[in-house]
């Protein structure tokens, strides 16, 4: 698994007040981050397998893949809201911002998914079911943010953008209810 700094981020969070506001390369940079990561958790929550012995690990290593996606998506809600633009991007920017997102949401929802699919092997595991349900409430209200947020800066393709998290929230939603029972 791969946790990646996110140099463009770190630097807007630590530069002075004299800082421009963020641009839009640094939130599809920060978006394709976010991106990476869901993608490391789609190849660890495949890696799950039937064997009981390794649900603990398994489990644990899903879970840390989530926390690393709620930790980066939380800090680019954090750059976003402290250095929001004031006017719009331009309608590339604006594209390449919706483009990154509708990538962030395919991702998501293959890794959303497989952890559906795998909810009848890790609620085997006691204790497990609900610890995931939270993690996964947490991963819904930082992706609900995160969206409001981006799609506030998109009024170009805001349709779309909202129409991708709408679909990304169903299936949050799903993964929840397969935990929560």
């Amino acid at each position: 698994m791969q946790f990646k700094v996110l140099p463009a981020l770190v630097a807007i969070l630590s530069a002075s007040a004299v800082t421009a506001q963020i641009t839009a390369k640094v939130v599809v940079t920060s978006i394709d981050d976010i991106t990476d990561l869901s993608q490391d958790a789609t190849d660890v929550a495949q890696s799950i397998s039937s064997n009981p012995f390794s649900l603990p690990s398994a489990f644990l290593r899903l879970a840390n893949s989530f926390g690393g996606i709620v930790t980066t998506a939380t800090k680019t809600v954090t750059a976003l809201e402290g250095d929001m633009p004031k006017d719009d991007f331009a309608k590339d920017d604006q594209s390449a911002i919706c483009d990154a997102l509708t990538s962030f949401v395919k991702v998501h929802q293959n890794l959303l998914e497989i952890v559906i699919g795998k909810a009848g092997l890790l609620t085997i595991v006691p204790f497990v079911g609900q610890p995931v349900a939270a993690v996964l409430r947490a991963l819904e209200g930082v992706v609900d943010t995160l969206a409001g947020d981006i799609i506030s800066l998109v009024p170009t393709c805001a349709k779309g953008a909202k129409m991708d998290i709408d679909m990304l929230q169903g299936t949050l939603e799903k993964a929840i209810s397969a935990y929560s029972n």
